[in-house]
């Protein structure tokens, strides 16, 4: 007899073959998948769950939480694609049609395009969020009442951020 979990893994395995058909680093436990999937299974997988958690009882956290999980969901696809496009793509099957419409452009296309209206949708709402709340006053009507802790988290963000855009502009764009 087989077990759910049985099924459920037979299924998940036999996926992973075909579509390896499309990107080889599938079937080579490549480790830019692995890592990847890795943030996904143990980082976005449970926030997936404590999303759900968020909409069923109405969290004021929702949009915050589905705007980060959206904007990771994107970076994966970023990290799992770009650097196949800045090689050549030579891990992926792009000669055969189906490979390349079903499993590299729609299959992955919906990795991208739900979390662009998720994201889109989360935005809207903080925006107008803000809005109604006014805190879209200018930033001086605000720092005597923004926590030592969001300065510190922000300015860490935007030196994170040009750091890494210095980075790759120096020493992968040649």
């Amino acid at each position: 007899m087989i077990s759910w979990f049985g099924l459920v893994g037979s299924v998940c395995v036999d996926a992973g073959k075909e579509y390896s058909k499309a990107d080889k680093r599938w079937g080579i436990s490549d480790p830019t998948i692995l890592t990847v999937e890795l943030i996904t299974a143990f980082v976005e997988g449970p926030m997936c769950l404590w999303l759900m958690y968020a909409i069923y009882y109405r969290k004021s956290y929702r949009y915050p939480l589905q705007f980060a999980l959206s904007v990771g969901e994107l970076y994966g696809g970023w990290v799992t694609f770009a650097p196949e496009w800045l090689t050549g793509s030579k891990n992926l099957e792009t000669s055969n049609p189906v490979n390349l419409i079903v499993y590299l452009a729609f299959s992955n296309g919906v990795w991208v395009v739900i979390p662009l209206l998720l994201a889109a949708q989360a935005w809207q709402k903080m925006s107008w969020s803000a809005v109604e709340s006014k805190l879209d006053t200018p930033i001086a009507d605000h720092v005597g009442k923004l926590s030592t802790t969001a300065v510190l988290v922000l300015a860490g963000t935007v030196v994170t951020y040009v750091v890494t855009i210095v980075y790759v502009l120096c020493f992968y764009i040649k």
